[in-house]
Parts: structure tokens; C-alpha cells; sequence
């Protein structure tokens, strides 16, 4: 008997995921869309279980991924503007030129994660884990970064105009060519962070 085409693709998506597809609080049927097509708008995936799980270019804008475990996950280039993935964990996932647009990041983990050149335009990252991430380049024009760990975080290039750096601490952290305002900067816990010279930082 022939397996239908949309069979065949949901299965070497599965496969291709390498990662064990356990029960959570999430809509089963959109997991099953996500596994099928690599993509779901819109879908409720909280508590999810996506650890390692490739995921490139996937259109998950607007999804509910409370709790989702997408450690190590491969989101390059993703569309999640609007998702929520507050209190998710996105530990050392590649996020570079995702679209986080607007995305409810509070309290998330996002320890060693790649979100260079990645929109955060607006995004809610209060009390998030941002230790050792690597945002170079990146846009966080409007951002709500209170309370954030930044240590260590590479900021390089990073846009931070009219963001909010109330209670975040950023040690040892690299803000150099960064764009970001003074008055956002005092804002800050800074220790050890680059440029020592806070001159060097560009406000507009």
C-alpha cells in the first residue's frame, strides 16, 4: 500500500527531529501539524517537548509554547513574532535571524543561545536567563530587558534604542559599536563590560 505524500513527510520530519515526542499540555493536533509540515500558526504548544528538534525557517508566529522545552532546538531563521514562550527553555538554541517580534520571552532561559542578527523588536524579555547568548547584531529597539542576565552576553552591533535596562545586569558583557541610549544605560547593572569607556557606545 502507498503512503500518502503528507504521511511521508510527517514521518521524515519525525525522524529528522531525533527527539522523543512526550506528553504535555499541548494540542495534540498541532503537534502533529508541526511534525508534518515543520510549521503552525498560531498553535498551542505549551509544555511541549522539542529538545534538539530542527525547526528551520518554521512559521510559528503567534504560538503558545509556555513551558516548551527547545533546548539545543535549530529555529534559524524562524518566525515566532508574537509567540509566547514565556518560562520556556531555549537553552543553546540557534535562533540566528529569527523573528521574535513582539515574543513574550519573560523568565525564559535562553543560556548560550544564537540569536545573531534576530528581531526583538518590542519583545518581552523580563527576568530572562540571557547569560552567555550571543546576540550580535541584533535588534532590540524597544525591548523590555528588565531584570535580564546578561553575563557575559555579546551584545556587538546590537540596537537597544528605547529599550529598558531597569535591574538587568550585564557583567563582563561586549557592548561594543552597540546603539543604545545613556539614560537606558544607567538603567543597568555594568561590571567589567566592553567598551569600559561608556563614550563608545552610540546614543542617538
Amino acid at each position: 500500500m502507498k503512503m500518502r505524500l503528507s504521511s511521508v513527510a510527517g514521518l521524515c520530519f519525525f525522524l529528522m527531529m531525533g527527539i522523543s515526542w512526550q506528553v504535555g499540555a499541548y494540542d495534540e493536533d498541532d503537534l502533529e501539524k508541526l511534525k508534518a509540515t515543520g510549521s503552525c500558526f498560531g498553535c498551542d504548544l505549551s509544555e511541549s517537548h522539542l529538545a534538539g528538534a530542527i525547526l528551520k525557517g518554521a512559521i510559528l508566529k503567534g504560538a503558545d509554547l509556555f513551558e516548551a522545552d527547545l533546548e539545543w532546538a535549530f529555529l534559524l531563521g524562524a518566525n515566532l513574532a508574537g509567540a509566547s514562550l514565556y518560562l520556556a527553555n531555549l537553552e543553546g538554541a540557534n535562533l540566528t535571524r529569527a523573528n521574535l517580534y513582539e515574543a513574550i520571552l519573560a523568565e525564559a532561559i535562553l543560556t548560550k543561545a544564537n540569536l545573531t542578527d534576530a528581531t526583538l523588536t518590542g519583545a518581552n524579555l523580563r527576568w530572562v536567563d540571557l547569560n552567555a547568548v550571543n546576540l550580535t547584531d541584533a535588534t532590540l529597539t524597544g525591548a523590555d530587558l528588565e531584570g535580564a542576565q546578561l553575563t557575559k552576553a555579546n551584545l556587538e552591533g546590537a540596537n537597544l534604542n528605547g529599550g529598558n535596562l531597569s535591574e538587568a545586569i550585564l557583567i563582563n558583557s561586549d557592548l561594543t559599536d552597540a546603539t543604545i541610549e545613556q539614560e537606558t544605560l544607567d538603567q543597568a547593572f555594568l561590571c567589567h563590560t566592553m567598551p569600559h569607556a561608556i563614550g563608545l557606545v552610540r546614543g542617538h
